[in-house]
């Protein structure tokens, strides 16, 4: 049993290389022989196999990956044409991306950027365009309210939190891919990689753990939102059966240090989208946000902790 487990495990990791793959590559042809290759499967059997793992065909993912990545231009970088966004994301002219949008979202590209967007769902990662551009490089103070799940009796106060703009190295990491709603089921997913990793001598002093939420729920449906439960591995690491190998880039980050608990931490994130961003003077770039962990973020008393939240900038 432990060897099938093993072996279902490897062919995951596969399919995982793929999807990575194919969101490194929106822009450009993705032919089937290719993915098959990435894969180390054979091209007469890929397809089939990724249908079977990944919930949905090839083409499918490709399209709806493509789409996703476009309304999330389309709503954070008011700046590019929506001609350029379709190209940029793969599709060959303007007609068929207007087409494709318009039927997976209910509405037009210039509707949903002009505030369609927010009729599917709450948005948390709304960039807008910058009003002013004061104190780039220093750190900057914001406030949030924690999420309303507590008593409603109870008076809740603003937090108010850094922002600081950082120059983070890049991390080579191995991961864990969690494909389903957020919530409690990453938890879970985290006690599996550290269980994994404490294993292998991977925590302790020194160690760095990132989790990655690489879809946006108001977005992307939540039985097809990834997230990957990652931990800094040495130069030469090599893939393992459910174990996947990643580098995330380097460079400029806003940082913020948030301390409280799992029902709170949604609204930090918003509070960087909607506050502290469009007054910055810079604007998210392609690289993955990130939450960071690492030794020196302890659990604190009363079910808090704390990481950093790592949001990749560029000037605007």
């Amino acid at each position: 049993m432990h060897n099938r487990e093993q072996l279902r495990a490897e062919y995951q990791t596969r399919i995982n290389r793929v999807i990575d793959h194919i969101g490194a590559h929106l822009e450009g042809p993705l032919r089937l022989e290719e993915l098959a290759r990435v894969a180390c499967f054979s091209p007469f059997h890929f397809h089939r196999m990724f249908a079977a793992l990944a919930g949905e065909t090839v083409g499918d993912h490709i399209r709806r990956r493509r789409l996703e990545a476009a309304a999330i231009l389309l709503r954070d970088r008011p700046d590019l044409p929506v001609t350029e966004i379709a190209l940029r994301c793969g599709f060959g002219s303007s007609a068929a991306f207007a087409r494709a949008f318009r039927e997976r979202f209910g509405t037009s590209a210039s509707g949903w950027r002009a505030g369609g967007h927010r009729k599917g769902g709450n948005t948390q990662r709304k960039a807008g365009q910058a009003r002013r551009k004061a104190g780039k490089d220093n750190p900057t103070r914001i406030s949030y309210t924690p999420a309303s799940n507590v008593q409603p009796s109870t008076q809740r106060r603003r937090k108010t939190v850094k922002v600081e703009i950082k120059q983070l190295p890049g991390y080579h990491v191995a991961y864990m891919r969690h494909i389903g709603p957020y919530g409690p089921a990453v938890s879970a997913h985290w006690k599996k990689l550290n269980t994994w990793a404490g294993a292998r001598d991977l925590s302790g002093p020194g160690s760095v753990k990132l989790g990655i939420s690489h879809d946006d729920p108001s977005i992307t449906t939540p039985d097809k939102c990834r997230y990957d439960a990652c931990v800094r591995v040495p130069d030469g690491f090599r893939e393992q059966p459910g174990v996947n190998v990643a580098d995330i880039p380097g460079g400029k980050y806003a940082v913020l240090r948030f301390r409280g608990t799992d029902r709170e931490i949604g609204g930090a994130w918003t509070a960087i989208y909607r506050d502290w961003l469009p007054a910055s003077g810079y604007q998210c770039d392609d690289r993955p946000c990130f939450e960071r962990y690492g030794d020196e973020h302890q659990c604190l008393p009363g079910g808090r902790w704390e990481c950093d939240i790592c949001v990749p900038v560029k000037s605007l």
